[in-house]
Order: structure tokens, then sequence, then C-alpha cells
């Protein structure tokens, strides 16, 4: 299986309140490349530049292995997780940031694996 930050991840302004929020879209993968939803738990960590991997800024996690709260993140038009990850400021819109995610997946045989991906967001 794979991960990847899909290129719908954005920034948006909360309708209420205008805050700053992080919208990002997970899709995951089965061997042969298709998408499939899968039970986990997913972090994701947001660095203030390009590139960097030491002086992270915030941190998120989801736990998804109850089956109705991944139900309720899955979005079937994009197939995609849809996450809205809050707490963001006004610097992270002001040029490209790194997203990564870890997502822990739960296997058939009570495995964990976990998949990978970063991006960059923004400018």
């Amino acid at each position: 299986m794979a991960a990847r930050l899909h290129p719908l991840t954005r920034f948006e302004a909360d309708p209420v309140g205008g805050a700053i929020e992080l919208i990002a879209h997970v899709e995951l993968r089965d061997r042969w490349g298709d998408s499939v939803k899968g039970a986990g738990v997913a972090r994701f960590v947001l660095w203030e530049s390009v590139g960097a991997e030491d002086g992270s800024t915030l941190r998120w996690e989801v736990d998804l292995t109850d089956l109705a709260l991944n139900a309720a993140h899955y979005d079937p038009s994009t197939r995609t997780y849809r996450f809205e990850l809050k707490g963001v400021g006004a610097w992270a819109t002001s040029g490209g940031v790194t997203l990564s995610v870890a997502y822990d997946v739960v296997g058939g045989n009570g495995s964990i694996e976990t998949l990978r991906d970063r991006a960059v967001v923004g400018g």
C-alpha cells in the first residue's frame, strides 16, 4: 500500500471566524495502484520552511480505527480522506511549507504498516 498527499491539499479560511485551516486530502492505494480505504491512525507534521526536517511547527493525529469516524473523513467523490487541520497561523500561507503524513494502516492479520508522504503546500 501507499499514501499520497493529494493535490487538493490546501489552505482555507474557516467560514466561521476566518481562522486559517489546512485541508489535507490523503489518498491510500493498494499494490495495484487502486484507491482504497484503510483503518488506522494518520499523523501530520507541518514545517515552517520547505524541505525542513527539524523544528516542526504543528502536529495533528487522527485515529481512524473507529469505522464511523473513518467513514466520516472519507470523501467518495475524490476517493481521499479529508482532514480539517486547525490552528494554522497566517504565517503558513505566506510561502511554501512542508506537510508530511504518516498513516499507520492496520492489516488484515493485525499487523501495522506505516505509509508516508510529504508535499509542499502553498507558495
